[in-house]
C-alpha cells in the first residue's frame, strides 16, 4: 500500500505520461518508481486505457507481466463500458416511453459526449437524473422492469425529500446499477439553492443513432464534473482528466459568462474551484485566464467552504455529516426534518444495525447505533489539530504546492 507522498508522485508521473509530455520508462526513472507500479497505481486510478494509450503512442513496450495486466485492465474497462452503455439505452428508452424524461451524468454521457473508445474511461454504473416529482413514477418504472432497490436508506421518507439518489439494480445478464439521481450532488446545501430544472435547461441530445441520450448543456456540465471531483475529494485522476477531455472537446462551444454565473448563484464557485485546480495542476490551463481570474473573485461563504471540507470524508463520519448538513442547509422545517429522520430510522435500518430480535430490541439497536457514531466522531475530532495544523503550516513556508493540493 502506497503512503500520501508516494501515491501523489505515481499520480503526477502518470498525469505526465498521460498528457505525452514523458514516455512511461523514462518517467518512470525520474521519480523512482518502476513501471509495475505505474501500472497498477493508473488501475486505481481509472486510467489504464488512457496509459495504454500513450505507451502505444510512444512506441513503448513495458516488460511482459506490465504490459499483460495494462491490456486486461483496459480491456475490461472497455467491454463493462460497453455492457453499461448498451443496458443504458434500453432503460432510458423505457423511462421515456412512461413519461419519464431522463439526463445521463458523469461516465455514460462522457462516453457519448468526449470518448472515442470504450476502454478509456471506465463506467461501472448509469447516473440518471429525473425531476423530483417524477422521481416516484421513475422509481415504479425500474421496479416493473425487474430492477429491485439496492442500499436500503436510513428511512422511507429519505429519498426523495433528503437524499439525492436511489440504488437500483437490473436483473440478468445486465446486472446493471443504476443510480436514479433527483438532484446532481450529495450535499443537502444545494438541493436547496439549486433549482430544479437546474441542469436541465439547455440540456443537449448527444450520441449516435438509437443510443441518443439527454445530457447537460456544457456549461452546466462542466460544473458537475468539477464540483463532483471536488466532493470527492479529487481522489480519482480520472475525474480530472474528464475535466481536460471534456472542454477539449468542448471548450470552443462554452458560454463562459453562463459557466461563471450559474456557478456563482448556485455557490458552488469555491467546489468548482477546487475541481479545475487539482485538474489544472496535472493537466495544464484547461480555462481562459479571464474565467480563472473571475472564479477567483468570487467570495465562498464559510458554509460553502465547510461543505467541501467535509464531503469527501461522509462515508467515515456519517454522525459529523449530519451536524454539517444541519448547519449549512437552509430551511429551519427542512432541518427538523432531517433531523427526525435521523433520529427515528425505520425498522428495516435498525435490522441491519442489530441481529438481535429480542423485546425492546429497537431500543438497544439505536443505542449501539448511537454509541458508534459517537466513537466515530470522537476519533475524528481527535485527528482536527493535525488535519488543520497541514495547511497552516503550509502556508507558513509559502503557501501549497499545486501538485500536493
Amino acid at each position: 500500500m502506497w503512503n500520501g507522498k508516494q501515491a501523489t508522485g505515481l499520480r503526477s508521473t502518470l498525469a505526465a505520461v498521460i498528457r505525452g509530455e514523458q514516455i512511461a520508462a523514462r518517467a518512470c526513472e525520474d521519480s523512482g518508481c518502476d513501471v509495475s507500479e505505474l501500472v497498477q497505481h493508473a488501475i486505481r486510478e481509472g486510467c489504464a486505457g488512457l496509459l495504454l494509450r500513450a505507451v502505444e503512442a510512444g512506441g513503448e513496450e513495458f516488460d511482459k507481466a506490465a504490459m499483460r495486466s495494462l491490456r486486461r485492465a483496459a480491456s475490461l474497462d472497455g467491454a463493462n463500458a460497453l455492457r453499461v452503455l448498451h443496458a443504458s439505452q434500453r432503460v432510458i428508452a423505457v423511462l421515456n416511453g412512461a413519461g419519464v424524461p431522463a439526463l445521463v451524468l458523469k461516465g455514460v454521457s462522457l462516453h457519448a459526449m468526449v470518448y472515442d473508445r470504450p476502454d478509456l474511461r471506465p463506467v461501472s454504473d448509469l447516473d440518471l437524473l429525473v425531476r423530483p416529482e417524477k422521481a416516484e413514477r421513475a422509481a415504479a418504472t425500474l421496479v416493473a422492469l425487474g430492477c429491485h432497490r439496492g442500499m436500503d436508506l436510513i428511512h422511507p421518507e429519505f429519498f426523495p425529500r433528503y437524499y439525492y439518489e436511489a440504488e437500483f439494480l437490473s436483473p440478468p445478464p445486465e446486472n446493471l446499477r443504476i443510480d436514479l439521481h433527483v438532484r446532481p450532488f450529495r450535499p443537502p446545501r444545494y438541493a436547496r439553492l439549486m433549482p430544479d430544472d437546474a441542469m436541465w435547461k439547455g440540456a443537449d441530445s448527444v450520441g449516435r443513432g438509437d443510443g441518443r441520450m439527454l445530457a447537460p448543456s456544457p456549461e452546466r456540465m462542466l460544473i458537475h464534473l468539477a464540483a463532483h471531483a471536488a466532493f470527492h475529494g479529487c481522489s480519482r485522476l480520472i475525474w480530472l482528466y474528464d475535466l481536460k477531455a471534456f472542454l477539449a472537446v468542448h471548450g470552443d462551444r462554452m458560454d463562459w459568462e453562463l459557466f461563471l454565473r450559474l456557478a456563482g448563484e448556485w455557490k458552488l464557485a469555491g467546489a468548482v474551484r477546487s475541481g479545475i485546480d487539482e485538474a489544472e495542476s496535472l493537466f495544464g490551463g484547461l480555462v481562459p485566464a479571464r474565467v480563472r481570474a473571475a472564479l477567483n473573485e468570487v467570495s465562498v461563504s464559510w458554509a460553502d467552504r465547510l461543505v467541501l471540507r467535509s464531503a469527501p470524508c461522509e462515508a467515515g463520519s456519517p454522525l459529523r455529516s449530519v451536524l454539517v448538513h444541519l448547519l449549512t442547509t437552509p430551511g429551519t422545517r427542512w432541518k427538523l426534518g432531517y433531523a427526525l429522520v435521523h433520529v427515528v430510522p425505520s425498522r428495516e435500518h435498525l435490522r441491519e444495525a442489530y441481529s438481535g430480535r429480542h423485546f425492546g430490541w429497537t431500543f438497544v439497536a439505536q443505542l449501539l447505533r448511537l454509541m458508534r457514531h459517537l466513537r466515530r466522531l470522537v476519533q475524528s475530532l481527535a485527528t482536527l489539530p493535525r488535519r488543520w495544523a497541514v495547511p497552516a503550516l503550509a502556508k507558513q513556508g509559502g503557501g501549497v504546492r499545486q501538485a500536493d493540493r
